[in-house]
């Protein structure tokens, strides 16, 4: 969670404006939405596969309200030993649920540094994977786990992913630091 920390601070801090939707250009932030990070992601399926999956930099944002999300991002695909399945970029299509574990404590806010507005929290959110061999891709349901707040003892802080028509389900969290901010 650092790492995320860390640069969602610096990139909130050094920002004037709210921030901007994606590279695809979409509208900016409104008040009630939140903004996520994700870095470096994984999680495992139960044929010893992994996914690792990360945001563009700048993030992404939802409408708990709208359900709408705006999003983008990179993944790799590993078999089981290590080898590269594929790789490509990942588009948020919608958010199909946020349940939100509340503020960041004060002992959060210290010892990570985190900026105003910072969460936990649980988003499900469909996304369109587009892998870079080409192909029509795959719909999947990505699930984005932030333990800030007051998380239930069940939440872990990663991503689960479950792959639509090919069965893939990655739902062992491996590694993984997150981050949402409500504005």
């Amino acid at each position: 969670m650092r790492r995320t920390i860390a640069c969602a601070a610096l990139l909130v801090a050094t920002m004037a404006v709210p921030l901007a939707g994606s590279a695809s250009g979409q509208a900016q932030r409104q008040p009630g939405t939140v903004s996520f990070f994700v870095e470096d992601n994984t999680s495992q399926a139960a044929n010893g596969d992994t996914v690792t999956l990360s945001t563009l930099e700048e993030g992404g944002t939802f409408s708990p309200t709208a359900k709408t999300a705006d999003a983008e991002g990179e993944f790799t695909h590993k078999a089981s030993d290590g080898s590269v399945k594929g790789t490509g970029s990942w588009q948020a299509t919608a958010l199909l649920s946020y349940h939100s574990f509340g503020p960041a404590t004060a002992d959060q806010v210290a010892f990570f540094g985190l900026p105003t507005g910072s969460e936990g929290g649980d988003a499900k959110l469909a996304v369109h994977l587009t892998p870079e061999s080409g192909g029509a891709g795959f719909d999947a349901v990505l699930d984005v786990i932030c333990q800030l707040g007051t998380p239930p003892p069940s939440a872990h802080e990663g991503i689960t992913l479950v792959v639509q028509r090919v069965g893939l389900n990655f739902n062992e969290i491996v590694e993984g630091d997150n981050l949402f901010i409500r504005s």
